[in-house]
């Protein structure tokens, strides 16, 4: 009645230039106890990029000029969720 859930994103750029980062490793994880008469609750944990490298690199060229922009975009969070299924179904 635990359900784990890991998620792994693996992300590569070659097109970088020196000094910036190539490559990130976004590790998502959640870990869910299910509650009440046929698992009809639902109380999660969930951390999401836990090893905090969720980082937002691009390259583009402008004229005579190629521009780098390096920006973090949603930082590690922690994240405490319930959920209820109600299963109603009613056919005549």
């Amino acid at each position: 009645r635990i359900v784990l859930e890991p998620n792994y994103y693996f992300r590569f750029n070659s097109q970088i230039a020196p000094g910036f980062p190539r490559s990130s490793h976004i590790l998502n994880i959640a870990v869910s106890l299910l509650t009440q008469k046929k698992d009809r609750g639902q109380i999660k944990l969930s951390v999401y990029d836990l090893l905090d490298q969720n980082i937002s690199v691009s390259r583009y060229g402008n004229l005579n000029a190629m521009i780098t922009n390096e920006q973090q975009i949603l930082k590690r969070y922690v994240m405490l969720s319930y959920q209820y299924k109600f299963n109603i179904l009613k056919t005549k």
